[in-house]
């Protein structure tokens, strides 16, 4: 082997990760696109990606974590806000809003949308957060770096540094 078939066969590694990487962000955004269109009371998707920094002795490893929802408005509002301990500045986990006990604390606190209209949003998510759990980390951490909270709309991905403990 000459160092220019190594170097051609690195090129083509390299075109074909950055192939990969643009074919799953049009995955990502054509699924949370139709996520939204099906479910037009939810303003955006949001999750966080990070590799932690102490793990007691376990490996430090990159992961895709607190997959989050928005509420439109006039649902998000303050006081409906502060009332719920699930909601960060607005974001409604998925991990709490799968449960059952909770899609009735919405509906108790004032989110005027109907508990079987819940349950639906509730099926669509779950099948959107499977999906995106089972592209590889590789790509999120190539698409959007480490230590970074994502925020998805129909029109953009945003992406913004994260603190973690």
């Amino acid at each position: 082997m000459t160092n220019d078939n190594l170097g051609a066969i690195s090129e083509n590694i390299e075109a074909l990760k950055e192939q990969y990487t643009s074919t799953v962000k049009k995955g990502i955004s054509d699924a949370i696109v139709g996520f939204l269109a099906e479910n037009e009371e939810i303003r955006a998707i949001q999750w966080t990606q990070y590799t932690p920094y102490f793990n007691d002795g376990d490996p430090c490893v990159f992961s895709v974590t607190d997959s989050a929802f928005f509420f439109k408005a006039p649902l998000d509002t303050e006081d409906l806000l502060s009332d719920l301990d699930s909601w960060d500045e607005g974001f409604v986990e998925y991990s709490d809003f799968e449960q059952d006990y909770n899609l009735k604390e919405l509906h108790h606190f004032g989110v005027n949308i109907p508990l079987s209209r819940l349950k639906e949003i509730q099926l669509s998510f779950g099948l959107l957060v499977d999906f995106l759990i089972k592209i590889d980390d590789y790509a999120y951490l190539s698409l959007f770096g480490d230590h970074a909270q994502i925020t998805a709309t129909k029109d953009e991905f945003t992406v913004a540094e994260y603190k973690h403990e």
